[in-house]
Order: C-alpha cells, then structure tokens, then sequence
C-alpha cells in the first residue's frame, strides 16, 4: 500500500490532471478528481499522525476506506484546529463548504453536470492562499 510520501505525491499529481482536464474542457471528470485531492491530502495527514503508511488490513482499513471528508478531518489531529479555522475564518469555512459537497459517486454523474465555473470555485476552494483546504492540509502533511 502506499506511503504517506506516495499519498502526497499522488494528490499533487490528481490535481495537475484536474487542471491539464478543466483545461481541455473536460469538467466534470476534473471535478471528480478534485475532491480525491482533498480525501487523499487528508489521508496522508493521518498516516503521519499514526506513524504507518496506508493500511490494507485489520480495522484501521476501514476507516481509510471511506470518502467522507466530513469523517476524514476527524482522524487527522487536526480536528480543533480545524474547528477553529471553520468558526473563525470566514475564507476557510467558505472554502471547506465547498469542498464537502464533494462525494465519489460524482464520477456517475451525467457529462455536462458540471461548469467550468464549477471546476474554478473547487480549485480556489483547495489552493486558495492562505485559505485553502489544500493549502492548509499541506502545512500538516
């Protein structure tokens, strides 16, 4: 299974196919692949924290399995500051908004679902500066 140093590597470089895809017009598989940055940036900050790479055995596999940001940002260490973050800057809890609504199942959705604009707001809403969802996750990975 992967690193937590491969887990990072592997968010930077769904996030430059996003972008090489909003690009080419091709926004609703940029989409998809966008929020597998965000779940995949936090699972890397959780193997940090637990000292292992990503597991594929026993019951810590289960709650890596799951695409849930929401249940993700819990198993970080991050989850006061996180906390504080939501309730006190406005930028960061526009942004993290932004980034929930994002589910895998996204990659079922009909071609044309989402905009250009949509793909814009997801990627502000990562790399924003010093705001981001991204942005913040790398200072912790």
């Amino acid at each position: 299974m992967p690193s937590r140093q491969d887990l990072k590597k592997i968010a930077l470089q769904k996030l430059k196919v996003a972008k090489i895809l909003k690009n080419k017009n091709c926004f609703d598989t940029a989409f998809y692949l966008l929020g597998y940055v965000a779940e995949i940036a936090l699972k890397a900050r959780i193997c940090r924290v637990l000292g292992t790479d990503y597991p594929n055995s026993g019951e810590l596999t289960k709650a890596f399995h799951t695409h849930k940001i929401e249940q993700l940002i819990q198993l970080t260490g991050l989850y006061s500051e996180y906390q504080q973050k939501y309730t006190t800057n406005v930028n960061f809890k526009s942004n993290w908004n932004t980034i929930k609504t994002w589910t895998e199942s996204s990659r079922y959705n009909e071609i044309g679902t989402k905009s250009q604009t949509d793909v814009e707001n997801f990627l502000a809403a990562l790399e924003d500066n010093p705001d981001g969802v991204l942005t913040w996750i790398k200072k912790k990975w």
